[in-house]
């Protein structure tokens, strides 16, 4: 392919940068989800819930937007990036001038401002995949180990912001942010190929039941990865709660999730590497045993540093877990099926949002931070054993 290498290059860039504004952005928006929340005199149960229904409706929105995608040529997955972004633009702005009006509006903006933000990740992964299923070779780990050191440096940010400035600071970010997302996503050449497109289209009128027949290691596969995602969002969503509980600050929450972002990098980076001596399946294993020892060390804690040294894990449990999810969808699918595969993938990483926000609001305003720790805990272990199945069910493929 003429100048391959040099689109290689201009494409890695270029999705390095999407991957890093993206990911700055979920973490002004849904990271700090919490803050914002709680800065706004909300209580953990509404935290929960609004977190929760974003998820709910993110789950239903993201298939949708990935038929239509393959159905419909001219509505391209760059398109349908371009619109959401700019919708949800829309939403933070008037967040930050409708903030102080009303509570139930601000809950039911900042609710459809995430399920659209939310609904962008599988259409980011889709759009690399257009480029990679066409010989560009990218490397997806390097990429979104971008978005990772993005994420650790916008966390620190963002928590040092929040101690001297109100909650407003975070949609302030946010909107920013998506503008030059806007701009980037301008930048990524046309993609013009009608016999692809014709296939794509034809596997989108199959329906998710058949699909999920057709490959039998699917289910237990994305089953494993809804119980991986409880666990993360305890992890994540309240992580603030986890904090405040040894007497931690917002702060303290910018250092603990710079620690964690940090520590994604070397493995995001090898990925690529790693993943030709271990099996994608494997390391997913090792993933969620990894989400176990994390819980483990936060049940133990009995102050911030612990709780730091727990974040380290992070490059053991998520860092593996998803580039190696990315990586084992793309080849356990046929080509026609991989924007769909990639879409029921975050789809199940939504519904386990959904259930991870609204239960662990539920258990932290009935119980303890320690009682939600023990539910993430054993939630992983049943992810391992979901995925020991899904590696029974597998045809032969080498993942």
């Amino acid at each position: 392919m003429e100048n391959t290498k040099a689109m290689r290059r201009s494409l890695t860039l270029k999705y390095a940068i999407v991957q890093g504004l993206y990911w700055m952005i979920y973490c002004s928006m849904y990271g700090f989800a919490s803050s914002f929340l709680l800065g706004s005199h909300f209580e953990n149960k509404a935290v929960g819930i609004i977190t929760a229904v974003a998820n709910i409706f993110a789950v239903f929105l993201q298939p949708y937007l990935g038929n239509l995608a393959d159905k419909v040529e001219k509505i391209t997955v760059k398109k349908l990036l371009t619109i959401l972004a700019i919708a949800t633009l829309a939403l933070d702005v008037v967040i930050l001038f409708t903030a102080n009006v009303s509570q139930m509006l601000l809950a039911v903006l900042f609710t459809v401002a995430n399920i659209l933000m939310l609904t962008l990740q599988p259409l980011i992964n889709s759009l690399i995949y257009e480029y990679i299923n066409r010989g560009i070779d990218v490397n997806y780990g390097a990429t979104r180990g971008i978005g990772s050191l993005s994420y650790a440096i916008i966390s620190y940010v963002l928590g040092q912001l929040l101690s001297s400035n109100g909650a407003l600071i975070l949609p302030f970010v946010a909107s920013v942010l998506f503008v030059l997302f806007i701009i980037m996503i301008q930048l990524f050449p046309k993609i013009d190929d009608k016999k692809a497109h014709e296939a794509k289209a034809q596997a989108a009128n199959e329906s998710y039941l058949d699909f999920l027949k057709k490959y039998k290691a699917l289910l237990p596969f994305l089953l494993a990865i809804v119980f991986v995602y409880i666990t993360h969002t305890y992890l994540n969503t309240f992580m603030l709660q986890i904090l405040e509980n040894l007497n931690g600050t917002n702060a303290d929450l910018g250092t603990a999730t710079l620690y964690s972002a940090l520590s994604e990098l070397p493995v995001m980076f090898a990925f690529a590497y790693i993943v030709k001596y271990v099996k994608g399946s494997t390391l997913l294993k090792w993933s969620a045993f990894f989400y176990v020892v994390r819980c483990a060390i936060v049940l133990m804690a009995t102050n911030v540093v612990m709780i730091n040294v727990s974040q380290l894990f992070q490059a053991l449990s998520f860092a593996l877990f998803t580039p190696a999810s990315v990586y084992y969808i793309n080849k356990l699918v046929n080509d026609d099926d991989k924007v769909k595969g990639q879409t029921v993938m975050l789809g199940a990483t939504t519904l386990g949002g959904v259930i991870g926000n609204f239960t662990g609001g539920l258990i932290l305003d009935n119980f303890t931070v320690s009682t939600m720790i023990t539910v993430g805990l054993i939630s992983a272990a049943i992810a391992i054993i979901f995925y020991v199945i899904a590696s029974h069910r597998e045809k032969n493929q080498s993942l």
